[in-house]
């Protein structure tokens, strides 16, 4: 085996090795929890949206930065769980865990 073939075999093994770890977060229910998240901060959206209330009023009560909550609002970052926790807090929304979803299904 030359050192092309070596380098070859070496990069077909790295390629492996993450096809198996993205299959592996597949199958831990990876998007499942992704998409679980992407529900409750549009939910969150909503409240800020239909709140009827300023950006910067609802920073100044909830301790949350009024950058951080600017953003969010335009769709430009997410929310860190401890920030997505005091915004449901001021709302009154429940952040719920979701369920794990049932092995082999």
């Amino acid at each position: 085996m030359n050192d092309t073939d070596a380098s070859v075999s070496e990069e077909s093994k790295r390629n492996d090795k993450k096809d198996s770890e993205k299959n592996d977060r597949e199958k831990n229910g990876y998007a499942y929890w992704s998409a679980r998240r992407k529900i409750s901060e549009a939910r969150l959206r909503q409240a800020v949206e239909t709140s009827g209330m300023t950006l910067y009023r609802i920073a100044k009560d909830s301790g949350i930065a009024y950058q951080v909550l600017h953003r969010f609002a335009r769709g430009e970052r997410d929310l860190t769980l401890e920030t997505a926790s005091r915004l449901a807090d001021y709302f009154g929304v429940r952040l719920t865990r979701p369920r794990r979803p049932k092995k082999g299904g």
